[in-house]
């Protein structure tokens, strides 16, 4: 089958794939729902983790006994103290930068794209 230069050929690019004059497929995911859903498992985690370092630490204070084997009682608690520095910053690093980045980047935008998108 030979085809003329001005009209265009009918030719099948992707199979099963309707030309022009079809509509654009349906979008069927929730990105405010995936959003919330993942914020809320995060801070679930965070409470879960913030109860373990307080269950932990009211053990070490309350307990005199305890320290870490083949370590002294007060360098144990250094050790805690240093592990709780830890926790906080890693938490800080996690969740208050990018959310002080996002705003900052967000200062940038018309007031109609900030009152779209709650940061």
């Amino acid at each position: 089958m030979t085809h003329s230069r001005l009209e265009p050929a009918n030719i099948d690019i992707l199979p099963g794939a309707g030309g022009r004059e079809t509509a654009p497929p349906l979008i069927r995911t929730n990105a405010a729902e995936t959003i919330r859903r993942a914020r809320l498992r995060a801070d679930l985690g965070d409470l879960m983790d913030l109860g373990l370092l307080i269950a932990v630490n009211i053990l070490f204070i309350r307990w005199e006994a305890s320290h870490v084997p083949f370590m002294s009682r007060d360098l144990s608690m250094l050790l805690l103290l240093i592990a709780n520095a830890g926790y906080v910053v890693s938490w800080a690093m996690t969740r208050v930068v990018p959310l002080v980045n996002a705003r900052r980047i967000s200062s940038t935008w018309s007031r109609n794209e900030r009152q779209r998108v709650r940061i």
